[in-house]
């Protein structure tokens, strides 16, 4: 409390005394400079000239930024472009303290020792940025980048990952035509079988078991909203990660039936959902893992504000595509694992069981229909859900899948509010964690840097409308 109550006051005296510069490069210790918003990128060495650098710039294109008050985003260029990680979001009104008090910076940002645990606050107050040295022994270093190449570095990235996306689509963002949407679906089918069902004769295991060698990434419930997932894909080298076979993207399930705010039976943006989805797993072959949900169904039950949208989804699936392949989505359904374990997470889409389970009823899982549907359907404990799974649940279904260490456990299902898509520590219990990413206006993920859990939420970009204003102005051909 008494930190806090010292950052306040050190950010009011900056906001009155801040030192406005504009230009070029100069060493700083326990000073408050000012710093525009437009027109710049800067680059922070920590430490001096000699020091850890961090890169800051600006962004756009989030929902809520305007041109004049951009969020920015603060990354380490040795780590940034190549792995899901090493990059902090600072968005208007907001600030934070870098240094190495904070476990997932000292982890993101590789920080070296001579870094002080709070060597320097950050401050979008929305017109301006302020930055302050925390009076560190080594001091920091700033350089302004004025030069346009610096200053749309990001941009340019991340449209080069947009572009990536639509070759790995084959086109532009649309649903695809229906024999190719057919073809792309048996494909990724045909993968899921060939990564975890190499017996055909053998049912679908219910659970799968990830290697240590690759890294999770996992997202949550989308429910169509295209921008989440293209927002996760272009922030940071997820892509890269999974084109070197580095890690693994986790889908929770639900990918498809809208969640909020239009008509609860248009589908069309769940098939190109799912057309995505099976881009993704053709182009990075066993890397892309998904869950199933209990929207990854037809079942009339599935249902939302007295709307069918299992019926809804079916209905859409035959008149868009054909009976065939609506049977093809049903198999590609009934084949997916309900139980991700990696040996730092686990992962299913809603909950653990509630009732006691043995490791022979694990082997055979799908044989215990109600133990499935606990999987994809119960929620935690509330009081208008008694039946919810509690602390004892979780520890006993981790206990159960087995191992040394019970390792976090991440599901998604239940958002706890309108306004964010992460919670940590869910209900008390720790290492429980939920993850929903059907959200509209902020997108989440959890992964692990150097072995450690690492998560962030922060502001969905409408990508989608990007790349379609950019291909309405391309000239004709």
């Amino acid at each position: 409390m008494k930190f806090i109550k010292k950052i306040k006051r050190l950010l009011s005296n900056c906001h009155d005394n801040g030192e406005l510069v504009t230009h070029g490069e100069r060493d700083f210790t326990a000073t408050c400079l000012r710093l525009p918003v437009s027109g710049a990128a800067y680059i922070f060495r920590l430490g001096g000239q000699n020091g850890k650098i961090l890169h800051l710039y600006p962004l756009t294109a989030d929902t809520d930024a305007t041109p004049t008050h951009p969020s920015w985003i603060l990354i380490d260029p040795e780590r940034f472009f190549n792995e899901m990680g090493g990059f902090i979001r600072i968005e208007a009104g907001t600030q934070q303290v870098i240094g190495r008090h904070s476990e997932e910076q000292r982890i993101a940002f590789q920080l070296p020792p001579w870094v002080a645990n709070r060597h320097i606050i950050l401050e979008h107050e929305g017109d301006h940025l302020f930055v302050q040295d925390l009076k560190t022994d080594t001091g920091s270093h700033l350089t302004i980048l004025q030069d346009k190449p610096s200053i749309e570095r990001m941009a340019i990235w991340r449209n080069a990952r947009l572009e990536q996306i639509q070759q790995i689509h084959g086109g532009p963002l649309l649903p695809l035509a229906p024999d190719e949407a057919l073809d792309r679906l048996q494909r990724a089918h045909r993968i899921l079988r060939d990564t975890w069902m190499p017996d055909s004769d053998q049912p679908a295991p219910a659970i799968v078991y990830l290697s240590a060698q690759s890294i999770p990434i996992l997202i949550g419930d989308l429910h169509e909203h295209i921008d989440n997932l293209l927002t996760l894909l272009t922030t940071g080298g997820c892509l890269h990660a999974l084109q070197r076979g580095h890690a693994k993207l986790i889908f929770l399930g639900d990918a498809v039936h809208p969640d909020e705010g239009k008509n609860l039976a248009e589908m069309t943006d769940s098939l190109l959902m799912m057309d995505l989805i099976f881009s993704l797993m053709i182009q990075f072959p066993g890397r892309v893992l998904y869950i199933r949900g209990n929207h990854d169904s037809c079942d009339e039950e599935i249902s939302k504000q007295g709307i069918s949208q299992g019926k809804a989804w079916q209905t859409t699936l035959v008149r868009s595509r054909g009976e065939v392949y609506h049977q093809a989505m049903m198999a590609f359904y009934q084949d997916l694992p309900y139980i991700a374990i990696h040996p730092w997470v686990v992962a299913c889409h809603a909950a653990p069981f509630v009732v006691k389970v043995n490791r022979e009823m694990l082997a055979t899982l799908r044989n215990y229909p109600g133990l499935l549907r606990q999987l994809i359907w119960n929620r935690i404990h509330r009081p208008n859900r008694p039946g919810g799974y509690r602390a004892r649940d979780v520890r006993l279904f981790l206990q159960t899948l087995g191992g040394p260490v019970e390792p976090p456990l991440v599901v998604g299902h239940t958002p706890l509010d309108d306004h964010h898509t992460l919670w940590m520590n869910v209900g008390g219990i720790d290492n429980h964690h939920i993850l929903y990413g059907g959200y509209a206006k902020r997108i989440g993920w959890i992964t692990f840097l150097d072995g450690v859990l690492t998560a962030q939420e922060y502001p969905v970009q409408p990508l989608l409308k990007q790349i379609a204003g950019r291909q309405e102005t391309l000239p004709d051909a």
